[in-house]
C-alpha cells in the first residue's frame, strides 16, 4: 500500500517540518490560515502531537486576536505578554517587517531596472527607516551579492548613505569622538564590500557611471582604453569626494586615517584640484562619490581640508 503523504505547512517560504519549525517561523497570519482551515490541526496530528491538536480543536473564541492569544500560550511563543494588546503588536510588527522583507525582494528581482531600483530604496529608507538603520550592513551585502545596481543606488542616495556618514566623518577625525570597536569593525566590513563590489564583472563601468550621479570610477573600461597604453592620462577630481576604493587599496587603520594618501579608502577630500594616475591594468579601478550634498557642513569641509598637508 502507497504510503499516505504527510502535509505540508509553509510560514513564509520555509518549509515547517517539525514543531520546532513551526515555533521559530511562527507567522501569524500563516498560523490564522492554516487554524481556519482546519490544516494546522490536520499537521498536528499527522506528526503525532495529538495533545497540541487537541488543545487546538478546543478553542472556542470566533474572535481573532483570543484565537491568536490562545495559539500563542499552546505553542508557548514568547510575544512580551500576553494581552490582547500585546498580540496585536506583535502582529502589526511580523506584518511590518514581512513587507520590509517584500521590499528588499522585490528590490533585487528588479536590478536591470535602474529608475525602478532607485524608487524602491527610496520607499526603503523612507517607509522602514529603523530597519534599514538596524540592518545597513547586511543589506548593503545582499545588494552586493544579488543586486549590485541597488548597492550602487545606495552609494549614490544621500539619504541612504547617511547611516554610515557619522562614522566616515570621525574616521577622517572631522568629528572629535574616536571610533568605537563597532563602529570600525562596520567601516572594516564596508570597505571590504564595496572591494567586492567594485571587483564585480557583470556589469559596465560605463553603465553606472551614466545612471549614477553621484558615483565616478576611474578604469580601462570606463575610459574605454581597451587594447590603447595611456600612461598618467586620467584626472580624478578630488573637490568634496570620498573615495572608496582605489587600486592601491589598503585595509582601514584603526586609528584613523593618516592623511598621506589622497585616495586612500573612505578619506574625505576637499582639493580643487585633480589627481592624475594611469590606467595600464585591468584591475586599475578608482571609485569616488561626489558627496556635496550628503550633509557634510561647511566648518566640517573646512576641517577636512585642513586635515590634509599643504
Amino acid at each position: 500500500m502507497k504510503k499516505k503523504s504527510k502535509p505540508t505547512l509553509l510560514m513564509g517560504l520555509t518549509k515547517i517540518s517539525s514543531l520546532k519549525d513551526l515555533k521559530t517561523n511562527f507567522i501569524f497570519d500563516d498560523v490564522l490560515t492554516y487554524y481556519q482551515t482546519g490544516q494546522l490541526v490536520e499537521w498536528l496530528d499527522a506528526f503525532e502531537y495529538q495533545q497540541l491538536a487537541k488543545q487546538v480543536k478546543a478553542i472556542q473564541s470566533k474572535d481573532t486576536l483570543e484565537i491568536l492569544k490562545a495559539l500563542v500560550a499552546i505553542f508557548e511563543i514568547d510575544i512580551k505578554g500576553d494581552s490582547p494588546e500585546a498580540v496585536l503588536a506583535y502582529w502589526n510588527n511580523q506584518r511590518y517587517q514581512a513587507k520590509f522583507e517584500l521590499l528588499l525582494r522585490l528590490i533585487y528581482l528588479n536590478n536591470e531596472d535602474v529608475s525602478q531600483v532607485k524608487e524602491l530604496i527610496n520607499q526603503l529608507i523612507t517607509n522602514f527607516a529603523d530597519l534599514y538603520e538596524q540592518r545597513k550592513l547586511e543589506i548593503f551585502e545582499l545588494f552586493v551579492r544579488k543586486a549590485h545596481n541597488a548597492a550602487f543606488a545606495i552609494i549614490n542616495n544621500p539619504k541612504a548613505f547617511k547611516p554610515y556618514m557619522r562614522a566616515i566623518l570621525m574616521y577622517n577625525h572631522v568629528l572629535k569622538n574616536p571610533l568605537t570597536k563597532a563602529e570600525f569593525e562596520q567601516l572594516c566590513k564596508l570597505n571590504d564590500l564595496i572591494a567586492a563590489l567594485i571587483q564585480n564583472d557583470d556589469y559596465s563601468h560605463v553603465d553606472v557611471q551614466d545612471n549614477f550621479e553621484h558615483i565616478r570610477i576611474a578604469s580601462i573600461e570606463a575610459e574605454d582604453l581597451y587594447g590603447t597604453y595611456r600612461p598618467t592620462h586620467t584626472l580624478i577630481g578630488l573637490e568634496k569626494i570620498l573615495c572608496l576604493y582605489s587600486k592601491r587599496r589598503k585595509d582601514l587603520c584603526k586609528d584613523g586615517i593618516d592623511f598621506t594618501d589622497l585616495v586612500a579608502p573612505l578619506a574625505l577630500v576637499l582639493t580643487d584640484c585633480a589627481l592624475e594616475t594611469d590606467l595600464n591594468y585591468m584591475e586599475d579601478i578608482f571609485l569616488t562619490v561626489d558627496i556635496s550634498s550628503y550633509g557634510i557642513t561647511a566648518k566640517q569641509w573646512e576641517k577636512i581640508a585642513a586635515n590634509w598637508p599643504e
